[in-house]
């Protein structure tokens, strides 16, 4: 349950950001087009957790320099609820931020 609220809780601001649609030319043997490296900014420190709750938790979020609507993607890093954070997927999200998607880079 807490797990859904976190969640929840991560993806509530990104609910006005609406996903492009798919673009599939429906010839899968096709190479894809070369995508642009987009430009991006990293905004740190983001309270996703709601008001009242016992431990602010923050994300830093990665958000390309481009015109939307934008994808997003949900980054957690891994460490079993115990170890790790989001430095160690740092480098994720800037890639994923260099190719259009917002990311939420998000601590547990």
């Amino acid at each position: 349950m807490i797990t859904f609220r976190l969640v929840t809780a991560a993806l509530r601001p990104l609910a006005l950001v609406r996903a492009r649609k798919a673009q599939h030319s429906g010839r899968p043997h096709e190479a894809p087009a070369q995508r642009q490296r987009l430009r991006w900014r990293r905004i740190p420190d983001q309270v996703y957790t709601p008001t009242g709750w016992p431990q602010a938790l923050r994300a830093d979020v990665y958000q390309p320099k481009a015109d939307g609507p934008l994808p997003p993607v949900l980054l957690v890093h891994g460490g079993a609820w115990h170890t790790g954070n989001p430095s160690h997927t740092a480098l994720i999200a800037e890639k994923l931020a260099r190719r259009g998607f917002v990311v939420v880079n998000a601590t547990y």
